[in-house]
């Protein structure tokens, strides 16, 4: 996938993300804080198309270094008992988040195969396989409270978008289209599960909750 010049070689990583945190506290006199504001985090890291000890084709994105990060005003808004927002802490306006960071998709990728009647043909993409992770799946942000995170499926996807240009594409599905998961995938063994906007998050306890949706692109630009 990586062209000579392409790979063991510099890049620079950029991740936008578009946050809306929502944050509520209690459940008599409650109030609550919902915002929105746009992120974009720039990292340095590498890229290394290698073989692993049985001989297969890997991806590996280094670890990010020298991050920062920037942020762009959205909206704030708070109701309910506006005291008790006070006295928490909950307080307009807010910005500034890890959600999303580029550190989640660092990691080593595995050749993405594909079944073509009784044979696996390698497809131009990388990826992390899938996982099952718990996770809230209400992802618009409301103030009421949203239900126990549910088990879902996720995966994470490198694809060549120019010459020295890569995306990532982290997504999710409660449950992931028949054979994607499969190794080989079933064809047409799409880049992404379907849902790419993510939430960070507990149960609620009582009316008290944290939520933090985010849908975020990655690129990787050789230097």
């Amino acid at each position: 996938l990586l062209a000579p010049d392409e790979n063991d070689a510099p890049y620079e990583m950029r991740a936008v993300c578009a946050v809306a945190p929502t944050n509520r506290v209690g459940t008599a006199s409650s109030c609550c804080r919902a915002a929105s504001y746009t992120t974009e985090t720039v990292c340095d890291t590498a890229l290394h198309e290698e073989r692993d000890a049985s001989g297969a084709l890997t991806l590996r994105i280094d670890p990010m270094t020298a991050c920062t990060q920037t942020s762009t005003a959205g909206t704030c808004t708070r109701s309910g008992t506006l005291a008790r927002c006070d006295s928490s802490g909950l307080t307009c306006p807010t910005s500034g988040s890890t959600a999303g960071a580029p550190s989640l998709v660092a990691g080593t990728y595995a050749r993405r195969m594909i079944r073509v009647g009784a044979t696996a043909t390698a497809k131009d993409q990388y990826w992390l396989g899938c996982s099952t992770v718990g996770m809230i799946t209400q992802t618009t942000p409301s103030c009421t409270p949203p239900p126990a995170p549910q088990s879902t499926q996720r995966t994470a996807t490198v694809v060549r978008t120019a010459p020295g240009t890569f995306a990532v594409k982290r997504s999710w599905a409660t449950t992931a289209p028949p054979g994607f998961c499969s190794t080989p995938s079933f064809p047409p063994a799409a880049e992404s599960m379907g849902s790419s906007t993510f939430v960070d998050g507990a149960a609620p306890a009582g009316g008290t909750f944290a939520t933090t949706a985010h849908t975020c692109t990655y690129t990787l630009t050789k230097k």
